[in-house]
């Protein structure tokens, strides 16, 4: 068995594919995994199906090779999938395969490539935990329609673009069957104004304006927190934002932002939370919310970050005087 350095401890079961090598299997129990660029010399090109699902892969008899990739431990890794928080795929991959990430139920970010432009089917089964995905502009256009049928569940997407950088959340929704007894046939419910964020995005393009007026929705359904974190995203990374979408995202922050506010304290996205404050963009009833959130969770940092904002500039009547 070969090695090979890298930054993580894998053990890749592969096989030659054109120019470039196929990971069929990867074991590792790492909690952040950057797959590598090159394995045995060969640029990885592609990602077998259940590569780092739980379930072992049906993996052909010859043509096989592994290789060991290590920084520094005695033994190859076991796999361990539900140890994964953080997986990034390297550029050059193209496909991933079906079920590649079955069952890795506690990853929360995953990065791909802008060379990546075949998703398998339930690529992400069971990857309840993801939050973020990241996708350059290619896999953005390829892959981010496929990976939001994927996931029903609340996904950020964070787009790099050669225009800029976008951010668009997308909340969940929820299916269910309803029996109509008289016909004696199912209906299907859709619940959530996730679904609809959702149908903005077609050909793996998103319609920013369709996005954009999605917030109506929302609120009238008093969805005020994914309501909110769609504005956070919008307003902070405004890829294709127009000047009336940026006063509808203000309105709802300054509206509704209590509940994107304590949302932030929970996660400690202090960054997120310092936009919010330079921009004035959340209430005072909002800030202190937020305060007594981080208060009750002993998030000192947090609470110092509020509390710096809460005071009151020089010349806002803090000034003292006396009379003599």
């Amino acid at each position: 068995m070969e090695r090979q350095r890298g930054e993580n401890e894998l053990l890749l079961t592969c096989r030659e594919a054109g120019a470039g090598v196929e990971i069929l299997r990867c074991a590792t129990g790492d909690r952040e995994v950057r797959l590598p660029e090159r394995v045995a010399g060969r640029p990885v090109t592609a990602l077998g199906p259940y590569v780092l699902a739980g379930r072992e892969p049906r993996l052909p008899g010859e043509g096989l090779f592994q290789v060991w990739v290590t920084c520094g431990a005695p033994r190859p890794p076991e796999h361990r999938p539900e140890e994964l928080r953080a997986l990034v795929v390297p550029p050059g991959v193209e496909s991933l395969g079906d079920y590649g990430l079955y069952g890795c139920r506690n990853l929360e970010r995953l990065a791909l490539p802008g060379t990546l432009t075949a998703l398998g089917s339930g690529a992400l089964m069971n990857c309840a935990a993801l939050r973020v995905v990241e996708l350059e502009e290619h896999s953005g256009g390829g892959c981010l329609g496929r990976l939001l049928s994927e996931c029903p569940g609340d996904l950020e997407a964070a787009l790099d673009t050669p225009a800029g950088r976008g951010r668009l959340f997308f909340p969940a929704y929820q299916e269910e069957l309803e029996l109509l007894v008289a016909p004696h046939i199912f209906q299907n419910r859709i619940l959530g104004g996730g679904y609809a964020c959702r149908q903005c995005v077609t050909g793996g393009q998103v319609a920013y304006t369709q996005y954009d007026g999605c917030a109506g929705r929302l609120l009238a359904e008093q969805n005020y927190a994914a309501a909110g974190y769609m504005a956070l995203c919008r307003l902070s990374a405004p890829l294709n934002l127009s000047a009336a979408a940026r006063r509808t995202w203000e309105g709802v922050l300054r509206d509704h932002g209590g509940d994107v506010a304590r949302r932030l304290v929970e996660r400690g996205q202090t960054g997120d939370l310092a936009f919010l404050l330079e921009g004035d963009l959340l209430s005072r009833e909002a800030v202190e919310g937020a305060c007594d959130t981080a208060r009750a969770l002993g998030r000192t940092a947090v609470l110092a970050l509020l509390l710096d904002h809460c005071r009151p500039a020089a010349g806002r009547g803090m000034d003292k005087t006396y009379e003599l």
